[in-house]
């Protein structure tokens, strides 16, 4: 399985970092291109900071942050026969919530930003 499809695409690491998720990752985007059209993924902190990276969350560790439940509401995710992974908030119909990615990297890391987006959770 490629490295890209085992961490959050650059463009959900940056809005991550921009709630305000501490950027602790074992994996790094470093963006060497200021118009952040070009970046490559890299092992531990570059040596770049500020905007010129961001943390390349891997599954496991956008799985440590989200919670299990919010709101008495579950928070699971699968993959389907087509091969596409959903991250759901389950509850009745009206509440129930769903991101759906072809990287399961990439569904948690929407969850994580629509839960912080409306309040329902703070970063970590």
């Amino acid at each position: 399985m490629k490295l890209e499809n085992q961490v959050c695409s650059l463009e959900l690491a940056k809005k991550l970092k921009e709630l305000g998720v501490k950027q602790e990752s074992l994996w790094w985007w470093n963006i060497y291109n200021q118009n952040g059209c070009d970046a490559m993924i890299t092992l531990n902190r570059p040596e770049r900071k500020g905007d010129y990276c961001c943390s390349a969350f891997t599954v496991t560790e956008l799985g440590e942050m989200l919670p299990n439940y919010v709101g008495g509401q579950e928070i699971s995710t699968r993959k389907d026969v087509d091969n596409n992974y959903w991250c759901e908030l389950l509850g009745d119909d009206t509440k129930e919530k769903y991101f759906k990615s072809n990287a399961e990297a990439n569904a948690r890391a929407k969850m994580l930003i629509y839960l912080i987006e409306n309040k329902l959770m703070e970063t970590k």
